[in-house]
C-alpha cells in the first residue's frame, strides 16, 4: 500500500477571561500560544483522544507531525 502524507493546519484560539487569575498566568509566560500548543499536543496524544479518533479508521489516519 503505498502511503501519502497530506499536511493540514487547523488555527485554534483560545478565548480567555482576562481577569481570571489563571489566564494572567498564562499570559505572562513568554510564549502562551507554544504552551497552549504543547498542552493541546499532549491531551490529543496521552488523553487517547488520538487513538479514539483513528478508530476503525480503513483509509485516513490522523497523526501529529512534528
Amino acid at each position: 500500500m503505498a502511503t501519502i502524507r497530506i499536511p493540514h493546519t487547523v488555527n485554534l484560539v483560545t478565548e480567555i477571561d482576562a481577569s481570571h487569575p489563571d489566564a494572567q498566568r498564562l499570559m505572562a509566560l513568554d510564549n502562551p500560544s507554544a504552551f497552549l500548543a504543547e498542552m493541546f499536543e499532549t491531551i490529543l496524544i496521552n488523553e487517547g483522544w488520538l487513538d479514539a479518533i483513528n478508530e476503525g479508521g480503513s483509509y485516513a489516519i490522523l497523526k501529529l507531525d512534528k
